[in-house]
């Protein structure tokens, strides 16, 4: 979980960054989003700046034992979103945000990943 916000972010943030490095710790729709989110960014000359911070809420084991629900408190008050000239472009919405995660041990590999992150509402 740490890895992949740290991944993400960091994608994020350099907007010359190869977004293929998100496969590395997504797939299915956590991956598509992230990579229409930064898409969108890039193609709008913003990146983000700062570390978000996240604190694990609740586990539960989902279908099988390769696969894990998580909840999760994700603090972004330390990250901004700027435009090319560093101005902030973020919008007043929540800073500390609940999501929910589904990661998936892959068979071939033995890596987990992140299929699902939905936020759910505010922490």
């Amino acid at each position: 979980m740490h890895r992949y916000v740290e991944v993400t972010t960091r994608i994020a943030s350099d907007p010359k960054s190869d977004m293929d490095q998100l496969q590395t710790v997504a797939r299915e729709s956590a991956l598509r989003q992230w990579q229409y989110d930064i898409s969108q960014f890039r193609a709008q000359k913003q990146h983000l700046t700062g570390m978000s911070t996240l604190a694990l809420v609740k586990t539960r084991a989902g279908a099988d034992a390769r696969e894990w629900k998580l909840r999760y408190c994700l603090d972004v008050s330390g990250t901004d979103l700027v435009d090319a000239n560093g101005k902030s472009v973020r919008g007043k919405g929540p800073k500390r945000v609940t999501s929910d995660m589904v990661v998936v041990q892959d068979g071939a590999d033995g890596n987990w990943y992140v299929t699902e992150d939905k936020v759910t509402g505010t922490c």
